[in-house]
């Protein structure tokens, strides 16, 4: 019997393994466009800083809305991958066409007509010279990002189909490829290297238009070149019954997505009634972040698709005793991780063109969210296997009453009422992460979203 756990756990880890690391790489290297974006858009200063991150900000709202529709629908898909059901693959697919498409529309909207105030809050403390500048760059930078919607949408759907199908490797090549064609773009855009003229804020957005546009015809050829994308549009006609099902499950996560992302906003809104600088250092910290949070996405994403795979063939006990196993492995892999943020936390400032001042409260801030990492990855993990059983209400709830109960009350609460230090309130707000993780475990061992979706 010991030997036969032994055989389980290795298989258990191989296949894991072989899911879940091409994802993190992807995930990593997307978010590293973002990074890159900083660090050389650090070089022209404090103000341009701030004036990227409050459109990324802004954008983040409408693209993980959009990951948010992607995934709900996925957890059908990955059910149906799970007993090769490519005939309710396709369907699927083209729910996820027209959906995205809709919110498409719904978000350049909203975009286009209320823009200008969102951002008018964020510097509301700066003064009026500093104002125009960042405003004039924020204008700038976001038109970019506007028709950056288009291909990351695209890539959204058909990179997303790929890692449903377990085939994970075709997205992360197509995200490496992007990676380097960005740095390449900006290198040269920014400041104006081999010959080119220097394009600043400008030369990001190019770059960052492009190298997406790239990924998207990537990924676009990788999916079609499997024979389940035959089903994606061997008819224009959308199963009804599923369309009902799937959206049942989306709105879910789409509202999920938009409160998260909007506490998002909030935060650096409420670390900025302290003082505008705070939004620049909140930045690198927010990139740094960022990063792990994806990697631990990455990893609860590998583990829908494992334990989805099981659900969709009824292995319902097999599929509880997968979950258990994958999260003492994804408590182990955020400690190890937060101790190597930890010790190259002064390492990633030193990228940056800031104060010295600066400097010290980020380096402190990324420390913390190393000895809170494992805290982290597990409870984002948990919120990816509740939602492989459909039970995406319950996520909705698990993760914004945490959100906005606890985390950004005890923020707000702490920044507007004491004199603590930028770096003593992150530690404590990171630390509220004890009470999300231990009701997320509460859930997990209830055992009732456990559900297969197919029947």
């Amino acid at each position: 019997m010991e030997n036969l756990d032994l055989s389980v756990n290795r298989n258990l880890i191989k296949k894991f393994s072989r899911i879940t690391l091409p994802i993190v790489l992807q995930f990593v290297l997307s978010n590293c466009i973002m990074l890159i974006s900083n660090i050389m858009v650090g070089g022209l200063g404090a103000l341009a800083i701030t004036s990227v991150s409050i459109v990324n900000q802004l954008m983040a709202v409408f693209l993980n809305v959009l990951y948010g529709i992607t995934a709900g629908i996925g957890v059908f898909t990955i059910q149906y991958f799970g007993i090769n059901d490519y005939k309710n693959v396709g369907n699927t697919f083209r729910i996820k066409v027209c959906v995205v498409f809709l919110m498409n529309l719904i978000s350049l909207f909203f975009l286009y007509n209320f823009s200008d105030k969102i951002i008018a809050s964020y510097i509301s403390s700066a003064n009026e010279v500093d104002k125009i500048k960042i405003l004039d760059m924020v204008n700038i930078y976001f038109k970019y990002l506007l028709i950056n919607m288009i291909p990351f949408s695209i890539t959204q759907i058909y990179a997303s189909l790929l890692r449903e199908s377990g085939n994970t490797n075709k997205p992360l090549i197509a995200s490496f490829l992007g990676l380097i064609l960005s740095i390449t773009l900006q290198y040269i855009l920014i400041n104006g290297n081999l010959g080119f003229k220097a394009k600043g804020i400008e030369g990001v957005g190019i770059a960052i238009l492009v190298s997406r546009t790239v990924e998207m015809l990537l990924n676009v050829i990788f999916c079609h070149c499997y024979s389940f994308s035959k089903y994606f549009f061997n008819s224009l006609k959308i199963d009804l019954s599923l369309l009902k099902k799937s959206l049942k499950s989306t709105y879910p996560l789409m509202l999920d997505e938009v409160l998260f992302n909007l506490s998002l906003v909030l935060g650096i809104q409420f670390y900025a009634m302290k003082c505008v600088e705070n939004i620049a250092i909140m930045n690198i910290v927010g990139t740094v972040l960022g990063i792990m949070t994806c990697i631990a996405v990455a990893i609860g994403l590998g583990s829908e698709i494992i334990i989805g795979y099981e659900l969709g063939k009824n292995n319902l006990l097999l599929a509880k005793k997968i979950t258990k196993k994958i999260l003492k492995m994804t408590f182990v892999v955020g400690v190890l991780l937060g101790l190597v943020l930890v010790i190259i936390s002064n390492n990633i400032v030193n990228f940056y063109n800031i104060p010295e001042n600066f400097k010290i409260s980020t380096s402190i801030c990324i420390k913390e969210i190393g000895l809170c990492l494992s805290l982290l990855f597990t409870s984002i993990v948990i919120f990816f296997i509740l939602r492989s059983g459909g039970k995406t209400v319950l996520v909705l709830l698990y993760d914004i009453i945490y959100t906005y109960c606890i985390q950004l009350s005890v923020q707000y609460l702490l920044l507007r009422f004491t004199n603590l230090s930028l770096e003593v309130v992150f530690l404590i707000v990171s630390l509220c992460y004890i009470i999300k993780l231990l009701s997320g475990l509460i859930l997990i061992n209830k055992g009732f979203w456990i559900k297969n979706l197919t029947n």
